[in-house]
């Protein structure tokens, strides 16, 4: 019995679908009309990622995070969120 894809992204939760994409690259995309998530193969990619030897998750997070983060209460998105905005 072999199973629509539709129906199997139905069963899968989102936290799942990583999972189904370990084998092979994917790219997860956006779908407005099915208001939900479409997981497309990639396609002719060989090879893996090189990765920085020296590159923790800790740095990564600084990396991709670096001005935004909150790290006070005069930060400006919380002095917006509590109404004291100039």
């Amino acid at each position: 019995m072999e199973i629509s894809e539709a129906r199997l992204r139905d069963q899968l939760r989102p936290s799942d679908r990583p999972r189904s994409s370990r084998p092979r690259w994917v790219q997860i995309c956006w779908n407005d009309a099915a208001r939900d998530y479409d997981v497309v193969t990639a396609e002719n990619i060989n090879m893996q990622p090189i990765w920085p030897a020296d590159l923790t998750l800790r740095n990564s997070m600084k990396l991709g995070f670096a001005d935004k983060t909150i790290d006070n209460e005069d930060h400006p998105y919380v002095r917006q969120l509590r109404g004291l905005t100039d």
